[in-house]
């Protein structure tokens, strides 16, 4: 898979958040500062709790610097993802963080699981995928702070 959102969001928006670093050390990056987050490899079960404090301290450093923060779930809910997507809305509920759930509109365009025409093998979006994303995003940009901007938008 390639990842757009290091690309084109990143600079865009001035922000990202990097979890590759060769000591499992999360950053996040905002207008060309680099916050360090707890390291992602920290603990062996899991680690939820650990992307719990991750998602909490992202939050407050967006809140900081006037940038609304957005999370998305992984559009696949195979592999590793499923149980990413499940962490993601548990966590995005219990901080009150928005939370823009895409899996399972990206899973209603799917004849099969692994739906190869909108993802690659691996579960990252193939284009059309990438598509389908940036819509949502873009309704949920078009009506920010209303009272459902926190509950999952259905993909066209």
């Amino acid at each position: 898979g390639y990842d757009l959102s290091a690309t084109f969001l990143a600079p865009l928006l001035g922000v990202g958040i990097d979890f590759r670093d060769l000591h499992h050390q999360a950053k996040l990056h905002v207008g060309g500062r680099t916050f360090a987050l707890q390291p992602t490899r920290a603990r062996d079960d899991g680690g939820s709790e650990l992307v719990e404090r991750n998602l909490q301290q992202a939050a407050a450093v967006t809140r900081r610097e006037g940038i609304d923060l957005l999370l998305l779930t992984y559009a696949s809910g195979t592999q590793i993802y499923g149980a990413a997507n499940t962490l993601l809305r548990r966590t995005a509920e219990r901080l009150s963080l928005p939370l823009l759930d895409v899996e399972p509109a990206v899973a209603a365009h799917c004849r099969t699981p692994a739906c190869p025409e909108l993802l690659f093998p691996d579960g990252h979006p193939r284009a059309e995928g990438y598509r389908l994303i940036a819509e949502a995003v873009a309704e949920w940009l078009r009506t920010p702070g209303s009272p459902d901007a926190a509950r999952p938008h259905a993909l066209h």
